[in-house]
């Protein structure tokens, strides 16, 4: 399943979470990564941003509500795009979603991404460097202003990661990871040791100092996953471009 370096790279997008904090806003029969932002469920954003990088199969992983994302496809999939549905019955957190996903993916090594987060993260810059360096496994890491609600990542001037730290609540800039991700095989093999698993709590941590690299970016960045924070997701898409 080795994928040349001209032949781009299977997406995987994570849209399986339960969002819980956002049922007050969403109700029980909507998806966060189809939350309506000025008209255009979220994952619209994202699929355009991906295909605008020339990636056309993506798979969704799935879990919770997994059929509305089959309802109105042509909502938000481009033209020329082929997506296929990953689905777990048990949720087994984000490492379990894409090992699930794994079985349909087509190219080695591949990219996962977080559904409720957006950044405009360069994939084929991202692919090259991590084949470059032999990665195992690739972290898109962007600059924010307020690291407050998020943990922080650190890495050398080669761009290894050196730790991880927990978020501590002080207002404060700092690099935090982007929930984008280029995975190897070598890295799967970590998460499907472990039943249950955060691909960046449980598996990540085990791989630093063992060929786990970041990809500084510099972009717009904005999580959906609270009410305040998609309620300003309008905003954040017109800055960024998106009529």
């Amino acid at each position: 399943m080795d994928s040349t370096s001209n032949s781009p790279l299977d997406v995987v997008l994570l849209v399986g979470g339960l969002g819980t904090r956002l049922r007050s806003v969403l109700g029980d029969s909507t998806p966060k990564a189809l939350a309506l932002i000025k008209g255009r469920p979220f994952l619209w954003y994202l699929l355009h941003h991906i295909a605008a990088q020339g990636f056309d199969q993506v798979t969704l992983a799935t879990a919770h509500l997994s059929d509305s994302f089959k309802e109105d496809l042509q909502s938000y999939v481009p033209e020329g795009m082929t997506i296929q549905f990953s689905f777990e019955a048990s949720p087994r957190g984000t490492g379990g979603a894409i090992v699930q996903a794994y079985g349909v993916v087509q190219s080695s090594p591949f990219i996962a991404m977080n559904g409720d987060v957006f950044v405009k993260v360069p994939l084929q810059q991202m692919v090259e460097e991590h084949r470059r360096t032999g990665a195992k496994a690739t972290l898109a890491i962007v600059e924010v202003d307020n690291v407050a609600r998020f943990g922080t990542v650190r890495a050398d001037d080669d761009h290894q990661i050196e730790a991880f730290l927990e978020k501590t609540g002080i207002e404060s800039p700092g690099w935090i990871s982007a929930g984008v991700y280029v995975l190897s095989a070598e890295a799967l093999s970590e998460i499907m040791e472990m039943e249950v698993s955060s691909i960046e709590r449980d598996v990540f941590p085990k791989l630093v100092g063992n060929g786990l690299y970041a990809f500084p970016v510099i972009s717009p960045f904005i999580d959906i996953g609270l009410p305040e924070t998609l309620e300003a997701a309008g905003k954040f898409f017109e800055e960024c471009g998106y009529a």
